[in-house]
């Protein structure tokens, strides 16, 4: 109840990303899945942590037109978000929009974003980055929103989350 980001960790085979698809799949079937994305190392674009953020505000407008406004306007003020750093990404196309969801229908139990095979993000500094920003998420007031991540054990995932407070995550190992 109280964790925002569930850590599946587990070496290569043990089946993280079925797992994951599983996940997603179910949370869709209940109206709960907001976003997915799943990081594959030898596709050009699902390797890159700077499409991480665009997809997900990408599948998030397509749920909630609230949402889609928002990014847009961002994407006005400045066609480059899409292509900044991670952080403007995360703040303008994610956390902000989200903010304007206020006064509409959201289900009680939230929403789940599922971002698997982390490892697989081409920049271990980004992989760090990445972790650090959804480690903000908790502040979103607007919508409860969990994040579902798999990996492997590499160090820089487990130095991310080394990094979080306790209680903001909870992890399990395969």
């Amino acid at each position: 109840e109280s964790e925002h980001i569930f850590w599946l960790c587990g070496k290569a085979g043990t089946g993280k990303s079925t797992i994951a698809r599983t996940v997603a799949r179910s949370f869709d079937e209940q109206g709960l899945l907001g976003a997915s994305f799943f990081f594959n190392r030898g596709k050009d674009e699902r390797s890159h942590a700077e499409l991480l953020f665009p997809t997900v505000a990408r599948q998030l407008s397509d749920l909630f037109p609230e949402v889609g406004r928002e990014v847009a306007r961002a994407l006005a003020k400045d066609s480059f978000s899409s292509h900044a750093h991670l952080k403007p990404q995360f703040e303008k196309l994610v956390l902000e929009p989200l903010a304007c969801i206020k006064g509409i229908s959201m289900p009680s139990a939230g929403l789940v974003l599922v971002i698997d095979a982390l490892d697989e993000c081409d920049s271990p500094e980004s992989v760090k980055r990445i972790l650090h920003l959804l480690s903000t998420i908790e502040k979103t007031t607007s919508v409860r929103l969990r994040i579902f991540v798999t990996s492997r054990p590499e160090l820089p995932i487990e130095l991310g989350f080394q990094d979080m407070r306790g209680d903001l995550h909870r992890d399990v190992r395969l």
